[in-house]
């Protein structure tokens, strides 16, 4: 890592330390990559060197991370694969193996899709994925709704949950104006959010959301539109929008009862003579000490 030179300003030694790792991290996929046939195979090892390489490192530790997995609601629905899944270290999740997972979605804060070459058609199948689970619903907890009941907001509005946010990480794609376009048009009626928040291509810029004021936001707003950025520090910004994001993050207690059907046995109990012998002694003491 280069040391800080006589002069250099803070600013400048961060634009300095994300270029290392970005370099570090095309030069690690593209050796990788370059030996790899499979596209399966080769889509696990690009979402790994995101994951270990930069999420890992720079996502806030309140947060942990899931190389893949599935999000699974109380009703029933689970979503396709995920890439990436940012979720609350103190929800468990329902399945857990090395490498695979399924998460109930009050434990899922983020996930996100990630591509070799962004082009229109991997924009399109990304946006469908990510837009599915931000509309699953949050209801297995707790929700305090009392005068200091903890909220966050986003999307122009607030929450007394912390909805899924939901992006797209590429090491290269075609124009990035052109994924604007495309994008612009696939959430063209969806609700902000449902919408894909950013979209990073490594080396190249990211598509964020400009607003009628002239502001850039990290997550889309009902009057803001999609705006394509060229930038060389594109993962600066999105550590940047990592820890602005999701540092907020909060859990409300989980109940993992609301997964059961409500007619969901216990189990067969074992020694009902003892019970009903127990209740009965106790039917007879209470009768007998409130006798005259």
């Amino acid at each position: 890592m280069a040391r800080q030179g006589p002069g250099e300003t803070p600013e400048q030694k961060l634009k300095t330390i994300f270029q290392g790792v970005s370099t570090s991290l095309q030069a690690d996929f593209s050796q990788i990559s370059a030996q790899i046939k499979h596209s399966a195979s080769k889509g696990r090892v690009r979402e790994a060197a995101v994951a270990q390489e930069f999420l890992a490192k720079y996502a806030p530790r309140n947060v942990s991370l899931a190389h893949g997995g599935e999000i699974l609601t109380t009703s029933g629905e689970t979503s396709n694969e995920c890439d990436l899944i940012l979720y609350e270290p103190a929800i468990p999740a329902l399945v857990e193996s090395s490498e695979y997972r399924i998460f109930p979605v009050e434990a899922v804060y983020g996930v996100a899709e990630v591509k070799s070459k962004l082009d229109s058609a991997g924009l399109k199948d990304a946006h469908a994925k990510i837009r599915r689970v931000k509309r699953f619903r949050k209801d297995a907890y707790d929700d305090p709704t009392g005068k200091f009941a903890q909220t966050v907001k986003l999307y122009g509005r607030t929450y007394h949950y912390f909805p899924i946010v939901g992006f797209v990480f590429a090491f290269d794609s075609i124009e990035l104006t052109t994924l604007a376009r495309t994008l612009a048009d696939l959430q063209e009626e969806d609700d902000p959010a449902d919408r894909v928040d950013s979209v990073w291509v490594l080396n190249k810029g990211m598509l964020l959301n400009a607003t009628d004021s002239g502001g850039i936001e990290t997550s889309p707003l009902q009057e803001s539109s999609v705006a394509a950025l060229a930038s060389e520090d594109v993962l600066l910004w999105l550590a940047v929008m990592l820890q602005d994001t999701f540092q907020p993050t909060f859990a409300h207690r989980f109940r993992l009862t609301d997964y059961l059907t409500p007619s969901f046995p216990i189990g067969t109990v074992l020694n009902a003579a003892d019970l009903n012998r127990a209740r009965g002694d106790r039917s007879a003491s209470e009768s007998g000490s409130s006798a005259p």
